[in-house]
Formats: structure tokens, C-alpha cells, sequence
């Protein structure tokens, strides 16, 4: 129950399979997920859960449903949300938090970023968050998120 201190990499794991994981309901027709649900799911803390798809809310991918337990929904028809941008909100939502901003560097560590966007982007292939749900079998409930320390 307590909050985990993820890595860049889990949150971004996280907010792949959570984003997935609303879609995957959405196009099946289910109900929708609350976040109790996912994170009770996804074995993760709901804090962390929560934390994830408020950044995806905020940018524009997920919208909260209103009612005594919101839930979530794809803000705009999943094939026209890339898996790229998504990837890109997370990557930046803690400069977004902080006020810096997130300018491109001059130089070598300028062409290093510029060098692992378009390396993600090509690994990607214009992955929509349809294809991403249509790639899930099922809920993530067979595999926890992250393993927890035992003691």
C-alpha cells in the first residue's frame, strides 16, 4: 500500500499498461476501469496508479469519468492517440511539474536525445493506442507490476 519510487523505465511501463489497459475496456465495451481497480489489478500502489493516469489525463489522453467512482476513458478515438506521444508526456511530465522548461541542448548530449527519440519513434512504427490495446490478452493480473521487497 505504500507509494513505490518508481525508475523512468517503470513509469513508463506503467503508464503504457494502464493506458492500454483503459483502451483494451473501451473498444471490448466493458465497463470502464477506476483506478482502485487497475492499481488493485496491476498490483501497484494506488498512489502510483492515480499519479500515472493523472499525467495521462492532463495530457490529453485519458478523461475521468464524473460519479461516485470516476473511472477512465480514451479522451478521443484510440487510433488517433500514438503510442509515441504518450511515451513523450511521461518522459517530460516532471519538467512540465518543476517550471523548467524542456529545452533541446546544444552539442553531442543535444544529439544524443534527438538520436533516442527517432530510435523510439522507429521502434514504434506509428503504434496507435488501439493497436496497444488490441495487443493486450487480458488484464495484467498474471504478472505484478514490479516485485516487492520481501521482509
Amino acid at each position: 500500500s505504500r507509494d513505490l519510487q518508481l525508475s523512468n523505465r517503470q513509469r513508463e511501463r506503467l503508464a503504457l499498461i494502464l493506458a492500454g489497459q483503459v483502451a483494451r475496456r473501451y473498444e471490448s465495451g466493458e465497463p470502464p476501469w477506476s483506478s482502485e481497480e487497475l492499481a488493485q489489478t496491476l498490483g501497484v500502489p494506488k498512489t502510483n496508479a492515480e499519479r500515472m493516469l493523472g499525467v495521462l489525463e492532463e495530457a490529453g489522453f485519458l478523461i475521468r469519468t464524473a460519479g461516485v467512482t470516476p473511472t477512465f476513458v480514451p479522451a478521443r478515438s484510440t487510433d488517433g492517440i500514438s503510442v509515441k506521444s504518450m511515451l513523450d508526456a511521461v518522459r517530460s511530465f516532471e519538467e512540465r511539474e518543476s517550471g523548467c522548461r524542456g529545452t533541446l541542448p546544444d552539442g553531442e548530449i543535444g544529439r544524443i536525445e534527438t538520436g533516442i527519440d527517432q530510435a523510439i519513434d522507429g521502434a514504434l512504427g506509428g503504434m496507435t493506442l488501439r493497436d496497444l490495446a488490441r495487443a493486450l490478452d487480458g488484464p495484467a493480473s498474471a504478472v505484478p507490476f514490479v516485485e516487492l521487497p520481501r521482509g
